[in-house]
């Protein structure tokens, strides 16, 4: 059913932009059980040891400082136990400068640190790349408290150990002591309801436990002497039976061949298993040594004894086998309820002279389901789960439990086993395979030691945890080519919220596949280490004070007026490192104001920012719109630029307040493989965040958005000091994340003449990145004339004219969602100067992103002529503009259909013939209440409107189309429905047409703008169909309900607004939202706009024709054995492969066009998903 109008929404309601995205999920929580090996291996410091940086994050090369010059030295009076600090407060108290609790900390010299006007502020050390000797042991402990962090929100969490002896590993002497074996230390648990803080809550629990068998004092105690040391065997299975509900041995006593019969303590703990779509795992911290072959106490219903082990052993993977004459079924080597063997049993797998211990309970493991009451203790496993459904019930999933491992190990004295995997981490070193890589620590480039990562055991985490916990979600993707052949590379980008994380992938064409390969070329998670790149900010002065903000480095100093403008207090270090993407780890000691949230990636969530991709030889600047002698000028200036600048680079915002370039796949020219590629060139924190640093940083805080809008590049000539200048920009907006934006400088290059050839002549070139300048409505720092900017939603439009006198870029934008006045502001693209704002509607509620068409004036430069731009009434404005961009009118060219149809998109304009048509569509995505529930239902439409000079519009001056879905035509899957959508006319008109979005009756809406191709527009939907989603803390919350997004792509004619079936028809999927298709020919800026997206080419044929030479060296033959084409556009020599296009669903799923038999054009089919996790 769709409303009229909302009754709530008689006026445009206040916008609150929503803090996570509108399609609610809230999965189940996997049951995560961390099992310590406590095993030998882990403290021999003369041979497993590890140089362990405080910050587990690489800091320059070498990221250890040399051993035998800086090793950290106690710091710890042996009498008083106290710091040997003057800093008693921070150091005594908090354990902030010793997270290892070792006493082998020594931090850096003290800084100092003076404020932007060189005032001194206060004394902090910032200990980065010193480095301690540690076991292995000991370096867990702060690693796993930070990984307990980490995921305990969206996991349930327990700790313990492998047990401090294998079954047969005990003397005769050492049998008679009481032994506890700390299998459970802390059951599983939801630490999401727990205060870290109060001394008695479970975090404070695990963390006194994992204090208490991390060190080396508990694993080489003097009256314990190891037999066999590292009882994996034995771990494995004591945590199938915690899983299953059954008692385990809690301590022991006495010799395991004692005839009369070991004394086992049993202590029930409650199953973990809670709902019936969760997962179970076991994660090993290990070096990945196994000895010790005995399980003890074994459940007898688990056992079987071969009649021939040889035959049998492949027979029944349900089942240990062991030998008849190890155990006999009397006396007291079987526990007093008669369940379990307690004594002399050896449980061998099929035996140890014939495979492989540790495989059989694995696979043991794997196969038992837990629901099945042969697996489980009838008495301690409850009948339903806690949502009160049947373990079998929709939604459920095997409940085995999964075993996994985090490896730490300096090259050798793994398990090898022929291939042999356990759970998602591969165990043996002998295998080879990506997941091993992903669980392996990192090695130091100058030393044969191994340090350990924190960011490589969160990357390996979230590997074991893939579709467990709240799913990565993708947000942008493109191809890097005009035309697609095997050289092209595709990007995309995923986030996941609860992490605050964010990653680019890389993919090359697969030709064996004719797509795109399953496994990227590289990640961002991989590549992007904290402090690496340029880092900058803007300085501002102190509160009250008049001084222009400058650029400056990211660094405390530079910082600190901001901050203290809004926090009144000093800025610690700890914040301004957290921003260069550093992981610090504290001991549990810092005090709650001071606790830094986890940096386990050093880039932030990418959640709405477009990745925009910087080639050096293309052109972001409409060269068509601008006379021969300035294209010749610009075209020069993009071959200069392509010889000069080595770097293409993908740009993109974070939630952690960082704009991002990061190095593309392809950059120096004629190089193979680009070495810097996914490294970060730059990281850019606007200077007016630092008022929200606290907000960004401290794990006190919750999550907000704050760098999540668009990107835009834009090149342009201008007038220098002296010299006219060619540069190339970007403008970064903030989205939900607030009421600003930031604009930087890429490359930069001086005009200084022409040659004997009449061509540009270029001198001083300025390679290194910069911020230009910064707007802001909020805070302390507002900009004067933006009084009413919003939140900044809205893309830039840019055009080059020339006025009074010189060349000027200049920027075009909406002033955003969330003040009552809609409006355009027109501001000098280099230096940020109002030139002009043009108010559209006094109560509009906010203007989007606006199409602007430009014409060439009498110098040849661009002068624009209109602006179409919606806002959040509903209406539709054309600006048309005199020459010192004053507005000469304002029209609504189309009124709303009823009182909440927002345009929120940035319309497409086509010429055709003296009219302009203008494609949008209206709908939102970004305010919780009024974009859920009844309201957002509202019917919402997409347009294609004529502009002929007649003004006030509405429905009935349009001609209307209407859709027919063909749902499951294609595919019919758990996953996904896709199918052919039919848009037909009912009726025509002069001024265009219109479809209404009334398929689904859910809400289906356009968030996205459209783009175009040579014949068709393209659009894509967005739709939410609700559920009734609950917290956990409601009795009848299920985790398996979730929000299911669903949406459609349609390429449509772009004069009758029907099916485009001459190329490719339009699609529907469920159960993921696509976005708008990737792939040559595909285009996101208007023909008549004066900006430039890099997608199309304007260049001058001949000068892209050096360019081509340039990136290719001249010759096709020495570029293919160089690697291929390192530029966007393809020699004659390429190979085109399949143009079809590409859509990335909001799953991070690619929809990919393929051709169908018997189909008239190629239709996007979604592959099933494919799970990762069952490697038993």
């Amino acid at each position: 059913m769709y409303l009229a109008f909302p009754p709530s929404m008689a006026e445009i309601p206040t916008f609150t932009p929503a803090q996570k995205p509108l399609a609610h999920a809230n999965p189940p929580k996997p049951n995560i059980f961390f099992n310590i090996d406590t095993g030998w291996g882990m403290v021999n410091l003369n041979k497993d040891h590890m140089w362990v940086s405080e910050h587990y994050s690489e800091f320059g090369k070498p990221v250890c400082q040399t051993p035998n010059s800086t090793q950290w030295r106690k710091i710890v009076d042996d009498a008083t136990k106290e710091y040997l600090s003057a800093d008693p407060d921070n150091r005594q108290s908090s354990d902030l400068y010793d997270p290892f609790k070792t006493g082998k900390y020594v931090p850096f010299v003290p800084q100092d640190h003076k404020d932007a006007q060189g005032n001194p502020i206060y004394t902090e050390s910032i200990p980065i790349v010193a480095c301690a000797t540690l076991s292995k042991v000991e370096m867990i402990n702060p690693l796993l408290k930070n990984l307990i962090r980490q995921y305990a929100d969206s996991a349930y969490i327990g700790v313990g150990t492998y047990g401090p002896y294998a079954p047969e590993g005990l003397s005769w002497t050492q049998a008679q002591n009481t032994i506890n074996m700390n299998h459970i230390g802390v059951p599983i648990t939801d630490l999401s309801k727990e205060d870290e803080n109060s001394p008695n809550s479970a975090y404070q629990k695990m963390y006194d436990f994992i204090d208490k068998v991390t060190t080396n004092d508990y694993v080489l105690k003097s009256d314990v002497k190891r037999i066999n040391n590292a009882p994996m065997l034995n771990a494995m299975y004591q945590m199938s039976l915690y899983f299953r509900g059954f008692p385990i041995g809690e301590t022991r006593q006495g010799y395991w061949t004692d005839t009369n019969g070991t004394q086992w303590d049993f202590k029930q703990h409650k199953s973990p298993l809670k709902y019936r779509c969760t997962k179970n795992h076991v994660v090993f911290l290990t070096n990945g040594l196994q000895e010790g072959l005995g399980i003890l106490p074994i459940l007898k219903a688990d056992t079987r004894r071969p009649q021939d082990p040889a035959r049998d052993k492949d027979s029944d993977p349900s089942f240990l086998y062991y030998y008849p004459h190890e155990v006999p079924d009397n006396g007291k080597w079987v526990s007093d309820d008669g369940q379990f063997y307690t004594s002399r049993y050896r449980a061998y797998g099929w035996g140890a002279e014939i495979g492989n211990d540790y495989v059989t309970v694995g696979k043991m493991l794997r196969n038992y389901d837990i629901r099945n009451a042969k697996y489980h203790n009838t008495n301690n496993f409850p009948a339903v789960d806690a949502a009160g459904k049947n373990w079998y019930a929709q939604g459920s999933k095997t409940q085995n439990v999964v075993l996994n491992a985090l490896l730490f190990n300096p090259g050798g004295n793994f398990i090898e086993y022929d291939g042999v995997t356990m759970g998602n981490a591969y165990l043996p070193g002998g295998t080879k395979g990506k997941i091993e890589k992903a669980t392996r620590a990192t090695k130091v480039g100058y030393y044969d030691y191994e340090v350990t990562d924190y960011a490589l055991a969160v990357e390996s985490m979230d590997t074991i945890l893939r579709g467990d916990t709240i799913p990565s979600s993708s947000t942008s993707a493109f191809e890097d080519q005009y035309q697609r052949t095997e050289d092209t590379i595709r990007y995309k980008s995923h986030y996941n919220l609860p992490q605050r994380t964010g990653v680019i992938e890389a993919y090359a064409w697969d030709k064996s596949l004719n797509n795109w390969a399953k496994e990227p070329l590289w990640t961002t998670n991989q590549k992007v280490r904290g402090a690496q790149g340029w880092l900058r900010t803007m300085a501002y002065p102190k509160k009250g004070g008049t001084a222009k903000p400058y650029d400056a480095p990211m660094w405390t100093g530079y910082l600190y007026n901001a901050y203290n403008a809004a926090y009144n207090s000093i800025l610690w270090d700890r914040l301004t490192i957290y921003l260069w993407g550093v992981q610090q780890f504290d001991h549990g000691g810092y005090k709650d104001m001071y606790r830094v949230n986890s940096r386990p990636v050093a880039m932030g969530s990418i959640v709405h920012s477009n990745l925009a991709y910087f080639a050096k030889d293309r052109s972001y600047l409409n060269l068509k719109t601008m006379s021969k002698h300035l294209q010749s000028e610009m075209s020069h200036f993009v071959l200069h630029r392509s010889s000069n600048f080595w770097w293409n680079l993908i740009i993109t915002n974070s939630n952690d307040g960082v704009i991002n370039l990061i190095h593309a796949e392809k950059g120096p020219n004629h190089f193979k493989s680009n070495p810097w590629a996914g490294q970060r060139y730059a990281g850019y924190f606007p200077g007016f965040l630092a008022q929200r640093l606290d907000e960004i940083a401290l794990r006190r805080n919750p999550f907000n958005f704050t760098m999540d809008g668009p990107v835009n590049l834009f090149d342009f000539k201008h007038r220098g000091k002296n010299n006219d200048k060619f540069s190339t920009v970007g403008y970064s907006a903030m989205g939900a994340g607030g009421k600003g934006i930031a604009a930087y400088r890429i490359y930069e290059t001086v005009l200084t003449g022409v040659d004997r050839d009449n061509n540009p002549r270029f001198g001083w070139d300025n390679h290194f990145f910069k911020p230009l300048f910064e707007i802001s409505n909020e805070g302390h720092y507002k900009t004067r004339g933006f009084e009413n900017l919003g939140y900044t939603y809205s893309d830039f439009e840019f055009f080059n004219r020339y006025y009074d006198g010189q060349a000027e870029g200049v920027a075009v934008f909406g002033n955003g969602w969330g003040n009552s006045v809609s409006s355009l502001y027109l501001i000098n693209a280099y230096t940020g100067e109002l030139l002009q704002e043009i108010i559209l509607n006094n109560k509009g509620g906010g203007a989007s992103s606006p199409a602007i068409v430009v014409e060439r004036d009498h110098n040849g430069y661009q002068r624009i002529v209109a602006a179409y731009v919606g806002d959040l009434s509903g209406k539709l404005y054309k600006v048309e503009f005199n020459e010192d961009l004053t507005a000469k009118r304002v029209e609504t060219l189309l009124k709303p259909a009823n009182s909440y149809n927002p345009i929120t998109v940035k319309p497409m304009l086509v010429k055709s013939g003296n009219d302009v048509w203008v494609y949008f569509g209206t709908g939102r995505n970004a305010d919780e209440q009024q974009d859920r529930g009844p309201d957002s239902k509202v019917l919402q439409y997409i347009y294609g409107v004529k502009d002929t000079g007649k003004y006030g519009l509405t429905l009935k001056h349009l001609g209307k189309n209407t859709m027919k879905t063909e749902y499951n035509t294609i595919v019919n899957d758990s996953d996904h429905a896709i199918g052919p959508v039919s848009v037909v006319s009912k009726s025509k008109s002069q001024y265009g047409w219109y479809i209404p979005l009334n398929t689904d009756g859910k809400g289906e809406r356009v968030v996205l703008s459209p783009a175009r191709t040579d014949g068709s527009i393209v659009f894509s939907t967005w739709g939410n169909n609700e559920m009734m989603l609950l917290s956990e803390d409601d009795p009848y919350y299920d985790p398996w309900i979730q929000d299911e997004a669903f949406g459609k792509v349609f390429f449509l004619s772009l004069t009758n607004g029907q099916s485009s079936g001459t190329k490719r028809s339009s699609v529907v999927t469920k159960s993921v939202t696509p976005g708008i298709p990737t792939a040559p020919g595909i285009y996101t800026q208007s023909e008549l706009s004066g900006g430039g997206d890099g997608l199309e080419d304007t260049v001058d044929e001949e000068i892209a024709e050096k360019i081509a030479d340039e990136i290719w060296g001249n010759n096709a033959g020495l570029a293919n054995l160089l690697g291929g084409n390192r530029g966007s556009r393809p020699k004659e020599e390429a190979i085109l492969v399949n143009g079809c296009g590409t859509i990335t669903g909001d799953d991070g799923q690619d929809i990919t066009c393929i051709d169908v038999p018997d189909a008239p054009d190629p239709i996007p089919l979604f592959p099933k998903r494919i799970s990762i996790q069952n490697l038993y």
